[in-house]
């Protein structure tokens, strides 16, 4: 496959945040959504802990004026809804993520977090089960087809130049690395350990 190839930017994304990605699988708070033992007040805290992060990548999606189609409003609406029914909306999210500072990098970042909604899926069941009648509209809902599609276009139409695509690896990386961080962070700080 070559770049410009419908999926290259896509597969070699994948590839090269492959193992920070799968970092995130056993990380000590998000891999509690996926347990038989998650606690109530632990998915309050993760949720708030994923609303603030989203917050932050859309905040750099408007900052840098890119890509409105592949906006994450959507999720930080449902985040907001399952929030405001567990009466654990946090404050606004201070700070920025300074490496988001082109337009590339910031669609690195909303690649990984459209592309979490295919693990949210996996995590919802496990919600659903352990915690039945919590509200779930975040992880309830999938990537929207329409959104991914365009994300891979977009994807797609960068991938032949390699300044812009590597770019977009590292903000990738960088987007995972960042919010397992982010997660733990404010986790440890508003939640139980």
């Amino acid at each position: 496959m070559k770049a410009g190839a419908p999926g290259f930017a896509r597969r070699v994304i994948a590839d090269e945040t492959c193992a920070v990605h799968q970092s995130l699988h056993q990380h000590p708070w998000i891999s509690r959504l996926t347990l038989s033992s998650l606690e109530m007040q632990d998915y309050r805290t993760l949720l708030a802990a994923y609303y603030q992060f989203f917050s932050l990548i859309e905040q750099a999606r408007q900052r840098n004026n890119a890509y409105d189609t592949l906006s994450v409003e959507d999720c930080l609406a449902a985040l907001h809804a399952d929030l405001v029914a567990l009466d654990a909306l946090p404050p606004a999210s201070e700070g920025k993520l300074a490496f988001l500072d082109t337009k590339e990098k910031v669609l690195g970042s909303l690649y990984v977090m459209h592309g979490s909604g295919f693990g949210g899926r996996q995590m919802n069941r496990n919600i659903e089960q352990v915690l039945p009648d919590t509200p779930r509209s975040f992880f309830g809902k999938s990537t929207n087809p329409a959104v991914w599609r365009q994300l891979n276009l977009e994807l797609d139409i960068i991938s032949t130049d390699r300044e812009a695509l590597e770019d977009l690896i590292v903000a990738s990386k960088q987007t995972f690395a960042r919010f397992g961080e982010f997660i733990t962070c404010y986790c440890e700080r508003f939640g139980r350990t």
